[in-house]
């Protein structure tokens, strides 16, 4: 079973350092995403409530990306080349490709489509010939075009980027509490829309894919000390404080979505411009695992060539206006992921020796399916990740 020099690399390759590896998951991570799950949960929580679940619901994720880069990190493996050896080859790697393609692409629309709202914005300021497709069409393909590069390129655009992110979040920050007071903020009556267990489960649903594929870009580092250092830095602090942000931004506009904050707060032109740079590295980087699940399935294609075709596809996705599904799709994530990178992390962990791969692993099928049915099944007075991980 031959793999591309895409899907397992070599030692020689191995050269990121932890801040290399932190620049990158910070540039992940800080992100509207991350702003957006914090307003998610609020007013439906309390303050404390809203915070608990941000805080453990993160901790969780990071461990789950630490622990999931080990088969890249001792093996050069992509994740969408370990899950040969999980689910089974040929055969078994469509479940698991054809997961990361669905969710990265999901993921890369909503963002697409936030994106060009915000230019859709600054472009109506001066012409209303463009309608908001037009601007998915435009910005879709500018992201497309850059998306060609792989993780060196990542890497540089996101240590270019992280201070234009920081700005915007400060800024953001200031004029929201220049506004408002925090303890009016913090003192409201929630108004119980959904539980504790529901919104740990979309804090871990945020992020859930990241996870599953940490090895594509984790591969990367020189050793454990570097992969240790750069995944919890770059991730636990970051996630945690733009969730806080996320949640005051919600309580003082009564928006999640950062390009209705900006309008709200009255931020103006450069804001909407930070937003659509935001949104760029973290495309980039869903567009670069999906093209490596999709080489997974169709090893004579070219990582450009997949790039392209899921670049296209996203921009189609984008124009359906799917936002406004943002809550069902991060309960899906959980519902489907979680089971995934249980069942990668016994494979590894505890079988020791990676053994051939099967046609199609048929315990590893059935487990999935069974956790999945049950958990759209049973209403459990717990989180979903957890009854999954069972």
């Amino acid at each position: 079973m031959k793999a591309n020099n895409q899907l397992k690399i070599n030692s020689k390759q191995q050269i990121f350092s932890g801040v290399d590896i932190a620049s990158i998951w910070a540039g992940i991570n800080i992100c509207l995403p991350s702003f957006m799950l914090g307003g998610l949960l609020v007013p439906g929580l309390s303050f404390k409530q809203a915070l608990f679940a941000t805080v453990i619901g993160n901790i969780i994720l990071t461990v789950l990306i630490y622990l999931m880069a080990f088969p890249g990190l001792k093996h050069g493996y992509a994740s969408a080349y370990f899950n040969r050896y999980v689910f089974g080859y040929p055969a078994g790697v469509i479940i698991p490709s054809a997961v990361v393609i669905i969710s990265m692409i999901g993921w890369s629309a909503i963002l697409l489509e936030m994106s060009a709202q915000a230019a859709y914005e600054i472009s109506s300021l001066y012409s209303d010939i463009l309608s908001l497709n037009h601007i998915i069409i435009v910005v879709g393909l500018l992201i497309l075009f850059s998306s060609y590069a792989g993780p060196e390129s990542i890497k540089f655009v996101n240590k270019i980027n992280l201070p234009v992110l920081i700005i915007l979040l400060i800024w953001i920050t200031y004029i929201l509490f220049e506004q408002n007071s925090i303890n009016e903020l913090i003192n409201y009556h929630p108004s119980g829309e959904f539980n504790l267990s529901t919104a740990l489960d979309l804090v871990v649903g945020g992020t859930i894919a990241g996870a599953f594929v940490s090895s594509d870009l984790n591969r990367y580092a020189r050793n454990k000390k570097a992969l240790a250092s750069g995944v919890f830095i770059g991730t636990i602090p970051i996630t945690i404080l733009l969730a806080i942000m996320g949640i005051f931004s919600r309580l003082g506009t009564g928006s999640w979505n950062p390009v209705d904050i900006i309008i709200n707060l009255g931020l103006g032109i450069p804001a909407l411009f930070l937003v659509i740079i935001s949104t760029w590295t973290t495309i980039q980087a869903s567009l670069y695992s999906a093209s490596l699940a999709f080489n997974s399935l169709f090893p004579a294609l070219s990582r450009k060539k997949a790039t392209s075709l899921l670049g296209i596809s996203l921009i189609i996705l984008a124009c359906f206006k799917i936002m406004e599904y943002l809550e069902g799709w991060l309960l899906f994530l959980d519902n489907l992921f979680v089971p995934m990178i249980t069942i990668s992390l016994i494979k590894f962990f505890w079988q020791k020796e990676i053994p051939s791969p099967e046609y199609l692993n048929w315990p590893v099928v059935i487990s999935l399916a069974v956790s999945i049915t049950l958990n759209q099944i049973l209403a459990l007075p717990f989180p979903t990740f957890l009854s999954a991980m069972v």
